[in-house]
């Protein structure tokens, strides 16, 4: 019998949408930044972690989307970790190189959990990975982090109406909307009951207005430069290739290359992409590096991704053996470079990978504090 209900009470919730469509009249379904649909191939992307919100590039290693690497900016310490997502039942486990494992569950924008010292883990997709026009007229500078409140919790404005912040321990959600597309106000509508009326100010970098209780100023968390296009600066990367092909019997034979890449840093988005690989053949000897690269928009941090190879067999890497290779990430805040050596050998055979990565982009915001650059090894690849 209570089978026989729900059936005809979903036909009927079906029959009367139909209607209302019919007659013009729009079914409006409550909007849910945290819907719990399969998200384990869509974690790419930049995350603020834990309740510091410290900056993790969460990178997918497969094409099935479901295992990969991060990179993260933990206050002076650069750390990384392994992930693995669980699609059956929409959980990701991390495991840091601090020997911490967070284990959370993906709810779209936001993951939540507990790590292995049971502590509550709360990390939340920040906003440059949103998609979408903005709701209402308002401008797009609404769309971003910002730190909430007089406690400063991390909360994130989407471009669909949503908001996702994280309240210290929990996860608190809203719904946004434009009041006033001429006086850049808006309306945010806490699931806790709040009813916050903000208004962006002339710098683009502050929310400020009231809710029932008090006043509220609103800070974004790392202003942004003013648009893509006035991004100034490149990425360069210089160095060299050299491979020897030694043999007993006969003088060695050595090949060096050169390396001299540069793209500007306004084509390169927060998205993990293809940058350039390079390679050096002597015989049957073959060096190749190949580079992947990303930009943090808000810090104007670059992160280098790659692999280097020491093949043996034949100077196409289609049919050469694997003799070595080494996995490595680089990160590279503006105005500053580093450099990083990789040295392979195998008998009287060897190849070395000598190269510096420079970010000649200026820094968006002189109160930002930046973790020195560098370059280090990671077990698994990071892209």
């Amino acid at each position: 019998m209570r089978y026989t209900s729900s059936v005809t009470c979903k036909l009927f919730s079906i029959f009367l949408s139909s209607c209302l469509s019919c007659f013009g009249l729009a079914v409006q379904l409550p909007k849910d930044a945290l819907a719990q649909t399969p998200q384990c191939e869509s974690l790419n992307g930049t995350w603020a972690w834990d309740t510091r919100a410290f900056t993790a590039i969460l990178v997918q290693s497969d094409t099935g989307g479901l295992r990969g690497n991060i990179s993260a900016i933990d206050g002076d310490n650069n750390i990384t970790a392994t992930w693995q997502c669980d699609p059956s039942t929409n959980t990701v486990e991390v495991n840091w190189s601090s020997n911490i494992t967070d284990r959370l569950t993906v709810r779209r924008n936001a993951l939540v959990g507990t790590n292995s010292l049971g502590r509550k883990v709360v990390v939340i997709r920040q906003s440059y990975d949103d998609t979408g026009e903005v709701i209402g007229g308002c401008p797009e500078t609404i769309v971003g982090d910002w730190a909430w409140d007089n406690r400063a919790f991390p909360a994130t404005i989407f471009s669909n109406g949503s908001v996702v912040g994280n309240d210290g321990s929990n996860i608190i959600t809203a719904d946004w909307t434009c009041l006033n597309s001429e006086e850049n106000q808006i309306q945010v509508n806490w699931s806790t009951g709040h009813v916050d009326t903000l208004e962006l100010s002339n710098d683009q970098n502050r929310l400020v207005g009231e809710n029932q209780r008090r006043p509220l100023t609103v800070q974004r968390r790392l202003p942004l430069q003013n648009s893509q296009a006035q991004v100034t600066g490149d990425l360069i990367v210089t160095g060299r290739i050299y491979a020897r092909d030694g043999k007993r019997f006969r003088p060695d034979i050595r090949k060096e290359n050169s390396i001299n890449w540069s793209i500007p840093l306004r084509d390169i988005s927060s998205n993990l992409q293809y940058f350039n690989t390079a390679d050096t053949c002597a015989s049957e000897v073959v060096g190749t590096l190949y580079t992947t690269a990303q930009r943090d928009l808000q810090s104007g941090a670059i992160i280098l991704a790659g692999t280097a190879y020491m093949r043996h067999g034949s100077c196409s890497p289609s049919f050469a053996n694997h003799r070595r290779l080494q996995h490595f990430q680089c990160y590279v805040p503006p105005e500053q470079e580093t450099s990083h050596r990789i040295r392979f050998s195998h008998h009287d055979d060897i190849v070395h990978i000598d190269f510096t990565v420079k970010n000649s982009g200026t820094i968006p915001n002189r109160f930002q504090t930046y973790s020195p650059a560098q370059c280090f090894e990671v077990s698994g690849r990071p892209y």
